[in-house]
C-alpha cells in the first residue's frame, strides 16, 4: 500500500492543515513493528497489535486480536475506522466486546476477519477514502 498511497507524516501534516491538535501517526513502531494496542499493554488481552494512519480526524487501523486465554487459532484480525469510511462497519462494542470505556478506541465501527487477506481489503478501501 505505501507504493499506493503516500503515507508519510509529512503529507498527513500538509493535508491535515487546520485540524487543531493534530499529530501524524507512524504506521509502524519505532522497531518498525506493529504498535502495541492498549488492551494489550494494560494486560486485558492477549495480543492487540496494529498499524494505523491518521489524516484530519479521521484514524483508520488493521491489527490482529486475539483474548486472553484464548487458543491462538482464534485470533481476529480488525479493521476499525469512522463508520463513514468503512463499509458494513458495525459498532466497536460488537467487536470488542470486553473493551471499556476507559480503553479508548480509535474510531466508532470496525469490522472482525478471521483472515488476513480480507482485512487487509477492508482496510484498503477505508484507506484510500483518506489517502488518496
Amino acid at each position: 500500500m505505501a507504493a499506493k498511497y503516500d503515507l508519510s507524516e509529512e503529507t498527513a501534516k500538509a493535508r491535515s492543515a487546520g485540524v487543531k491538535g493534530f499529530k501524524a501517526h507512524k504506521l509502524l513502531d519505532s522497531n518498525g513493528h506493529a504498535k502495541l494496542g492498549g488492551m494489550q499493554r494494560d494486560g486485558s488481552v492477549a495480543v492487540d497489535r496494529y498499524i494505523s494512519y491518521r489524516r484530519g480526524k479521521d484514524i483508520v487501523s488493521i491489527g490482529v486480536f486475539l483474548l486472553k486465554d484464548q487458543p491462538v487459532e482464534t485470533h481476529e484480525f480488525h479493521v476499525i475506522a469512522p463508520s463513514a469510511l468503512l463499509d458494513g462497519g458495525k459498532p466497536i462494542a460488537e467487536i470488542r466486546p470486553t473493551a471499556t470505556e476507559a480503553q479508548k478506541q480509535t474510531a466508532d465501527s470496525g469490522l472482525a476477519f478471521t483472515d488476513l487477506a480480507s482485512a487487509a481489503a477492508a482496510f484498503e478501501a477505508a484507506l484510500s477514502k483518506i489517502a488518496a
